[in-house]
């Protein structure tokens, strides 16, 4: 039987949860190219079936699991101008897609330099995958259109390759900006892609909105930590009472 006391510290761990990905995303809102975590709350039957379908027989389902999760807002970001014409943005949706020695990752932050072997590269060395393959440069002037056709001193050097993805929603997080596949998500070609060339996407989290959402969490996190000690007072009080007879 879940009491109020379960429910008031449910709803504290939840809010502690709120208020970690609030924290989160404001340590990243100057980070380039960063997407936004946003709490999801599990309704309380799918909290009950996910526990139903992996409990042990015997077991029992546990009132206190969280049911906050966290879901990536993929919403882009504004985009500013850097002059730089390896930096590359994309307008709308879509990844710019990386090769690496675990394979493809996919990224919006489109800040890129040439190697040695002069391949378009990330901040960590993965290589800009194009549509026929790596993009070799030789440092000469880069123009990139507005299609992702990439030019050097006038001459075609190749087509970036921009996929998207049925649910971005899906994607799971890594550091520096990169996002691999869930099992079984494949990444598509985008028909129409817009490339500006010279431009930076910015981090998409609004800073107001993130203090508004921190202040009225701590709120109810107050609120309910009263509810439990006024709760547990009259328990406490219930005790004494019954112990004097």
């Amino acid at each position: 039987m879940t009491t109020a006391l379960q429910v008031s510290e449910l709803a504290l761990i939840n809010d502690m949860q709120r208020l970690d990905i609030l924290s989160h995303n404001l340590a990243n809102a100057t980070t380039a190219g960063f997407k936004r975590e946003q709490a999801v709350t599990r309704l309380f039957g799918t909290l009950f079936d996910s526990q139903f379908n992996t409990m042990t027989a015997g077991a029992a389902v546990s009132p206190w699991a969280p049911s906050v999760e966290t879901q990536a807002d993929h919403a882009p970001g504004a985009l500013h101008f850097t002059g730089n014409p390896l930096d590359l943005a994309i307008e709308g949706e879509g990844f710019f897609e990386l090769l690496g020695s675990e394979g493809a990752s996919y990224t919006r932050r489109g800040a890129f330099t040439l190697d040695a072997a002069g391949r378009l590269v990330n901040d960590r060395g993965l290589v800009v995958n194009g549509e026929e393959g790596e993009l070799l440069l030789r440092g000469g002037n880069v123009t990139v259109d507005r299609q992702g056709r990439v030019y050097e001193e006038g001459d075609y050097a190749g087509q970036l390759r921009v996929v998207g993805f049925n649910d971005a929603g899906a994607l799971q997080r890594r550091s520096g900006g990169l996002w691999v596949p869930a099992a079984g998500q494949r990444a598509q070609p985008l028909e129409a892609v817009a490339i500006r060339q010279g431009y930076a996407e910015a981090s998409n989290v609004n800073v107001m909105e993130e203090m508004v959402a921190m202040m009225t969490t701590l709120r109810h996190f107050e609120t309910t930590s009263k509810v439990l000690k006024g709760y547990d007072d009259m328990i406490g009080s219930a005790i004494s009472t019954i112990a004097e007879f």
